[in-house]
């Protein structure tokens, strides 16, 4: 199993943790393409939005296209898609994260083929800085 799909129970234990910590990032693989999704707190769990989660996944660095096979499944309910990228032969992330301060924040960008093919930053506030 290379996604969450059959552990959406463990998945919800892992996020209701990071969501009363004031949200964080997940940093995974393995899945054979490229997916960076946001996990928003549940309506009514009494956490603000601020306190989302987001996961960067990315296939294995050398890995080939596979076009017949989608490893990521979208759950509607929990997930938000902020983009996903399948194809390419080798697929890696580049991460800067800055905890420097009272907000934190994580500089990501996807190479695909040599070629960066996307960027993102998230920022959040974490409940306790230290």
């Amino acid at each position: 199993m290379h996604s969450w799909a059959g552990y959406l129970d463990e998945r919800e234990e892992i996020l209701a943790l990071l969501w009363q910590a004031g949200g964080g990032i997940i940093v995974s693989g393995d899945r054979n393409e490229h997916a960076t999704v946001k996990f928003p707190p549940p309506p009514g769990s009494g956490y603000p939005m601020e306190h989302t989660v987001i996961e960067f996944s990315t296939s294995p660095l050398s890995f080939f296209y596979q076009p017949f096979v989608r490893e990521y499944v979208e759950h509607a309910e929990t997930d938000v898609t902020i983009y996903q990228h399948p194809k390419g032969s080798s697929k890696f992330g580049v991460f800067d994260f800055d905890s420097t301060g009272t907000v934190w924040t994580v500089q990501f960008a996807l190479v695909v083929d040599g070629v960066k093919r996307w960027e993102y930053v998230h920022k959040w506030r974490p409940s306790t800085v230290q």
